[in-house]
């Protein structure tokens, strides 16, 4: 166990975190002002950069996604299958997904077989963006294989790729 702190002065926010083994264990976030009310926890893993370092290149085949279970209830919830092409300056997806309505809903709640159609460009840094119609997803390669984004439009809702 440890504290991690990040930013400085007055913006300083400290977490807790667990190491589970070399280079990889959980982090924690409680709120100061009232202890549990507001938690939240994240794995921490090495990210390991291709030969070639990052590029688009480093999405390239036939992806699963998932979200991870949102921190509110009445979420919309999405499933894909999805195929990364590389291409410069951005790389194209297409897929299809399935995707719950949230609640409440009349008769279904799903939504199936919606075609997915977009494109997507990494930094040198890691850093991927999803351009999705008018939003925009973000988020962090840790591998080629692996890699995490977050909606701005779905509180709470963090999309798991994994190739």
């Amino acid at each position: 166990m440890g504290t991690l702190t990040i930013g400085s002065g007055g913006s300083a926010k400290a977490f807790s975190v667990a190491m589970i083994g070399t280079n990889s264990g959980f982090i924690i976030e409680g709120t100061q002002a009232s202890p549990g009310t507001n938690v939240m926890a994240g794995l921490l893993e090495p990210q390991t950069a291709p030969g070639g370092g990052w590029t688009n290149s480093a999405a390239s085949g036939l992806y699963i996604e998932a979200n991870v279970f949102p921190s509110v209830t009445n979420a919309k919830v999405e499933v894909s299958s999805i195929t990364f092409t590389p291409g410069s300056p951005s790389g194209t997806l297409s897929g299809t997904s399935d995707k719950s309505t949230g609640l409440p809903c009349a008769n279904s709640c799903l939504t199936l077989n919606k075609s997915i159609s977009d494109t997507y460009s990494i930094d040198p840094n890691g850093r991927i963006t999803l351009s999705t119609g008018s939003n925009a997803l973000v988020g962090w390669l840790r591998d080629t294989t692996h890699f995490a984004v977050l909606s701005p439009n779905s509180i709470g809702l963090i999309t798991q790729l994994d190739h």
